[in-house]
């Protein structure tokens, strides 16, 4: 994903030594814009709400992922799904599939200990 679409976010929400490992932009049914970043220390869903701006739905630490999916592609839409430990999962639609696959195949290989 270009950094255009999150460096907005990821300027006023991370510390400055804060790495952004992976990004993607995810289209729900509703008006607003989702967010996926992947950094070295978490993993965060945001939304950019109109007038309200960049809002942090969940934030999990990098150590508590345990996988990605791309699930279902019905009607051209999928969705990227990060399972987590404590058996919880963020989940963000997306129709882009190529950018969906890129952020699940890398996270799953940052997971294994590749990069």
């Amino acid at each position: 994903m270009p950094a255009a679409a999150w460096e907005r976010f990821a300027r006023r929400r991370l510390t400055p030594d804060e790495v952004v490992l992976l990004a993607a932009e995810g289209e729900g049914f509703t008006w607003w814009d989702p967010l996926l970043l992947v950094t070295h220390r978490r993993v965060v869903d945001a939304r950019d709400w109109p007038f309200i701006g960049w809002r942090t739905v969940r934030e999990v630490p990098a150590q508590s992922v345990i996988g990605a999916e791309l699930w279902g592609r019905a009607l051209w839409w999928g969705s990227v799904i990060i399972r987590l430990r404590d058996g919880g999962r963020i989940r963000v639609r997306s129709k882009r599939g190529g950018v969906s696959r890129g952020l699940v195949d890398g996270l799953n290989r940052l997971i294994a200990g590749g990069r």
